[in-house]
């Protein structure tokens, strides 16, 4: 069996939104996005921290000082070269097995990411040459709930095969990260972690003013109470107020990458075409 793999969790981080300008740092109970990112995942058990890889524009200056305030990592990278920016953010900080995370993610649940990562390091250990692990390969949770899992390697790969790529093929991957690999699933080793019931109509994720209007919601309830609280109660809490997910059900995603699954799901959801993602999305 092979020995665990060191292990970090990557948040992207940037201020430069145009739908909603700062959104890691929009307080939410007084409390900025991006540190109850960090207060969520702190017990996921991973022996090379949590590090925030931010870009070196100087509006992200705040997000540094941001991160010395709270003693947090930080790594700075180039804006627009979102895998570039992963790969040295993993290597400055030695992980092996590298958890991605989006910093629109304020409602990630550290019991999904733990899931996630204990698969992956399971399967690496049991001698499987596994790329990648994610649960949105076959996407159920709420979009906002999405990790993922590289090696390493899988990242020096994808920027290898990237750079011999057309300039908008190369953009796309280098700012998405993904798109070579969920459209080449036979050139690499995937694997889906979780299942259950389809909650995937609902949309948790930070990137309007609708999304932050929901989002503050949810908080404000289950907060105050149980600061950890995870997936199964914000499922629980929209059940018992249908008209919450109305808040931003409408919204139509503009940016990122989605596979044929996600857009067929968006199809069925709103009954109207998906949009066509472009190389957007850069975090």
């Amino acid at each position: 069996m092979s020995a665990r793999l060191s292990s970090g969790i990557i948040i992207l981080a940037r201020m430069g939104s145009t739908r909603l300008p700062g959104k890691v740092l929009l307080p939410i109970l007084g409390v900025p996005v991006l540190e109850h990112m960090l207060r969520r995942l702190a017990d996921v058990p991973v022996d090379r921290g949590l590090v925030v890889a931010t870009t070196t524009n100087p509006a992200d200056d705040v997000l540094e000082e941001f991160c010395a305030r709270l003693g947090a990592a930080c790594f700075r990278g180039d804006e627009d070269n979102v895998l570039a920016r992963c790969i040295g953010a993993a290597e400055r900080f030695g992980m092996e097995a590298v958890v991605r995370l989006g910093g629109d993610s304020p409602l990630c649940d550290r019991r999904v990411v733990t899931q996630l990562l204990e698969a992956f390091q399971a399967e690496r250990a049991a001698g499987r040459r596994l790329d990648y692990a994610s649960n949105t390969l076959a996407r159920y949770l709420p979009l906002g709930l999405d990790a993922e899992v590289f090696h390493i390697d899988a990242f020096r790969r994808i920027a290898a095969i990237a750079a011999t790529l057309g300039d908008e093929e190369r953009r796309l991957n280098e700012s998405n990260v993904v798109p070579y690999m969920h459209t080449h699933p036979e050139e690499f080793d995937l694997l889906q972690v979780g299942q259950g019931p389809d909650a995937s109509q609902h949309r948790w994720t930070l990137d309007n003013p609708q999304d932050f209007e929901l989002i503050s919601r949810i908080y404000g309830a289950l907060h105050p109470t149980d600061p950890d609280f995870g997936t199964a109660e914000a499922l629980a809490l929209i059940a018992k107020h249908p008209d919450w997910a109305a808040i931003n059900a409408g919204v139509v995603p503009v940016s990122g990458f989605w596979t044929a699954v996600e857009r067929e799901k968006f199809t069925k959801r709103y009954a109207a075409p998906a949009p066509n993602m472009g190389p957007g999305g850069a975090q």
